[in-house]
């Protein structure tokens, strides 16, 4: 290889960052990594962010509960807001405000705000041959976000007993999470980060009939440069230290 030549080098520079260019506008929606889903616990279980963007109360717009500090605003909508949207092919959206919860000590010895908040519920009902979206809006790119969902149906054995919900990037990296114990428990949180390659984010739920209780949406301070600016940086590097050695 003659590297004698800076035009060259140039050229391949250019020839490398428009392939590149046109592989990430193809794959604009951002990976989303996932953390193990968790029991719910109390209300620690709100994951602290650095700046907090939104946070609902899904099922009960009359109720805007406080968890350990945050303020989750009711929600119940069948279509989104300024902050998401929600839609379906084949399923229908519906809202529950109270039905969730379990006379049990594991929930009542929640605080009255994370009852509240467990209590109610939107969720979608259908077929496996349904989809579910949860789109995220006015998201800024190259910012690090962290989406938090809850799940939880702490009734009475007979529901949703051993089920999940299951949250999925549009790249299939998917987490299940549990509406319960077997009835016997309340149901599990998970914690969700990916850095925004577009202004939305596109969420897919399942498998036929999912639910979410509550979500909350904020960014942190990670740093995950993206895969391809890496790329472009070792391959100007290593043509720098080939020229050099010719």
């Amino acid at each position: 290889m003659n590297c004698g030549t800076p035009r060259k080098l140039f050229r391949f520079g250019i020839s490398v960052g428009l392939f590149l260019t046109a592989h990430c506008l193809s794959h604009a929606q951002a990976v989303i990594t996932w953390g193990t889903p968790t029991f719910i616990s109390g209300d620690a279980d709100v994951a602290v962010v650095d700046t907090r963007i939104w946070a609902y109360n899904f099922g009960d717009a009359s109720k805007s509960p406080v968890v350990n500090g945050v303020t989750f605003t009711g929600y119940a909508s069948n279509t989104g807001n300024s902050d998401f949207t929600l839609t379906t092919v084949g399923s229908s959206i519906y809202h529950q405000k109270t039905v969730f919860g379990n006379a049990g000590d594991f929930f009542t010895s929640l605080s009255s705000d994370y009852q509240d908040l467990l209590r109610s519920a939107t969720y979608w009902s259908g077929q496996t041959i349904h989809t579910q979206t949860m789109t995220l809006e006015n998201l800024v790119v190259g910012t690090t976000y962290q989406i938090q969902f809850w799940v939880n149906d702490s009734r009475t054995a007979g529901y949703h007993n051993d089920e999940v919900v299951s949250f999925a990037d549009t790249f299939d990296n998917s987490v299940d999470v549990r509406y319960s114990n077997n009835g016997a428990t309340l149901g599990q949180y998970v914690i969700g980060t990916f850095t925004a390659e577009e202004t939305t984010q596109i969420i897919h739920l399942g498998p036929y009939s999912p639910q979410i209780n509550a979500a909350t949406l904020g960014t942190v301070a990670i740093p995950e440069p993206s895969t391809y600016a890496v790329l472009v940086g070792v391959l100007a590097l290593g043509l720098v230290v080939l020229c050099r050695r010719k």
